[in-house]
């Protein structure tokens, strides 16, 4: 999470960021992705295509796909060939087939936007993009919907089957320049996705087929389950398993603490739900504080202030002297954790709550001595 990123969204937590996304648990600890949005996405029948749960003011919903991006999966396992090539152009096709008919456009399709999730592909961001990916009439002033996202279609195949994006560049200008004249090699494609990408990757909107013309070329069949049951056989590299969930990785650091330091863990994380701040000072001596630090679950809290430069770079964040969970969310991700909040008496509530306000205005009285001369 970066300074000045909110701790909630309607009913859901966020847990830090995935990219341009956020990693996001709602009260029951199930997990979501939010991405900042305008206006609300549009209903999207699930072939190939991550659910959309919710829209939300400024942002949408979606299932979290437990597993790598395209791009990842190629970085690790390398390009794609053969049957799980040929499928993975079907998922693609089936999941713009079901944006398309829609009356929507992803606008965004490429290698990052395809999860490969243990139920086979699926592409995500719909209705979020607030860019265009790079089609020829995004450079030409022109509307850019449904036939840029074939052009990127072919796009991300070729880079499925090579490793390399087609039209790679350093700056706006190059990749302009090299989307508007350069007709990318698709010899590396066997047949029929060579004849097809390379239609797909016309310069003029006209000359390319329909995302459906893509699907029955592919498949024989324009229906997208058709399309969404032969690109369910691709699954990500078993050793590249995607972002573990918060409540797991908690799990496992609890699993190897000594039972003493098990012991100690409810009553340590619920002070740090109540009211007032748990400084450093008050917790350096416990053990357990070093295990969950070292984990990423215990930080330093930040506080923000106005944006300055300096030689190092640009000061955004100064750290105080508490110490708090990486998140709220690990309340709701946690089920062990949710559970100690839960079962938590009355009683012993108003104890932590006294606790921490005692702790509170402790700390204010310190900062006010401190400041006298």
């Amino acid at each position: 999470m970066l300074p000045g990123d909110p701790d909630r969204l309607g009913g859901y937590w966020l847990a830090g960021r995935l990219g341009s996304c956020f990693d996001a648990y709602d009260s029951g600890g199930r997990r979501f992705v939010i991405k900042m949005a305008r206006g609300r996405a549009p209903s999207v029948a699930p072939h190939c295509v991550a659910r959309v749960v919710e829209s939300g003011p400024g942002y949408v919903v979606s299932e979290f796909v437990q597993g790598p991006s395209l791009r990842e999966a190629v970085a690790h396992a390398g390009p794609y060939a053969g049957d799980r090539l040929h499928r993975l152009a079907v998922a693609l096709a089936t999941a713009l087939v079901a944006i398309h008919d829609a009356g929507a456009a992803h606008r965004h399709l490429g290698p990052d936007s395809l999860l490969l999730g243990p139920e086979g592909p699926k592409v995500t961001g719909v209705g979020t993009a607030r860019t265009q990916g790079p089609a020829p009439e995004v450079f030409t002033d022109s509307e850019a919907g449904a036939p840029a996202d074939v052009f990127s279609w072919g796009a991300t195949v070729l880079f499925a089957a090579t490793g390399r994006d087609p039209f790679a560049a350093e700056s706006l200008g190059e990749l302009m320049h090299a989307v508007l004249t350069v007709d990318p090699d698709v010899g590396d494609l066997p047949e029929p996705l060579r004849s097809m990408a390379a239609r797909a990757l016309a310069k003029r909107p006209e000359d390319r087929p329909t995302a459906r013309e893509l699907l029955i070329g592919l498949t024989g069949s324009a229906e997208p389950a058709v399309g969404a049951h032969l690109a369910a056989e691709i699954r990500p590299p078993e050793d590249l398993p995607g972002p573990r969930p918060l409540g797991e990785v908690a799990e496992q650091v609890y699993q190897e603490l000594p039972p003493e330091q098990q012991s100690a863990l409810p009553e340590l994380l619920l002070r740090m739900r109540e009211p007032g701040r748990l400084t450093l000072a008050e917790v350096e001596d416990e053990p357990v504080v070093a295990a969950l630090t070292e984990a990423g679950l215990l930080v330093r809290r930040s506080i923000a202030v106005p944006p300055s430069d300096r030689p190092e770079g640009r000061l955004v964040a100064v750290a105080d002297d508490s110490i708090g969970p990486v998140s709220p969310a690990l309340f709701h991700a946690w089920p062990r954790l949710r559970s100690w909040s839960e079962d938590v008496t009355p009683f012993r509530r108003r104890k932590l709550v006294r606790r921490a306000m005692v702790a509170g205005l402790a700390a204010c009285v310190a900062m006010v001595l401190a400041s006298r001369p």
